[in-house]
Formats: C-alpha cells, structure tokens, sequence
C-alpha cells in the first residue's frame, strides 16, 4: 500500500489572527511574567532624561525579554533580537517592537548584576523555611 500524506499548499493567503493575544494560552509564562515585572520599581535603571537621541524601550519591557529569554534557554543577544521577529510570545511581550541586539546589550550592562534579589513581594513568593 503506497504512503499517503497530508496535502501542503501554501500558495493560497494564510490569514492569521490579528491579536497576538489570540496566539498564547491565558496560563502562559509570558503573562505571568509581565504581571510580575510590572511590580518592580524602575527608578534604579538608567533612562535618558534629556530626551536627547532616539525613543528608548521602557526598562521593563527590555527586564522582561531578558528574563523571558534566559529562562527559555536564549542569552546572546542577536538571538534574543532574532526571537522578537520569529517567536511569538517574545513578539507578544515585546508589543511587536524589535529592540537590536545594541540596544539589548546596553541594557543588559547598565542594569548589571543584581546586588540582592528582588523582594518577595513583588511576586508574593515566600519561602517555606523562613
């Protein structure tokens, strides 16, 4: 008996969701993490006051898509700017901006390591042992 196998046509248009929102699952790590980010204060980062030079990402847009990304295995950062035109939760938390891989590198030297970690509050994690 010879194989069957699904017929592919991709010349007809392929017509999409327009709402990225449409795309990810409500229980989506991607939501969680924006609702968790927007709990930080952002008065430490660095920001361009003057309003000199082009329009900058807002801090927490630019902590999201590097947390998002450590967390799904993607730390360069051209990989990072590769992931904000093909996926889609990245697009999606992104607002379909495409920050460079300059801009992601910047930020991630002037935001540096972290000196204590986030208080628990912001997440309403707590730890069991304390």
């Amino acid at each position: 008996m010879p194989a069957r196998f699904v017929n592919l046509d991709r010349q007809p248009p392929m017509f999409l969701p327009c709402d990225l929102r449409e795309w990810l699952p409500a229980e989506h790590l991607v939501h969680f993490l924006l609702d968790a980010v927007e709990q930080i204060p952002t008065g430490h980062f660095h920001v361009n006051h003057r309003g000199t030079g082009s329009e900058q990402y807002p801090p927490t847009m630019m902590l999201a898509l590097l947390i998002y990304c450590y967390a799904t295995g993607r730390f360069g950062s051209r990989t990072i700017e590769a992931a904000t035109h093909s996926d889609v939760a990245v697009r999606y938390l992104c607002a379909n901006q495409h920050p460079d891989h300059d801009s992601i590198c910047v930020f991630r030297r002037a935001t540096g390591r972290p000196s204590k970690p986030p208080s628990s509050r912001c997440c309403n994690w707590r730890s069991n042992s304390a």
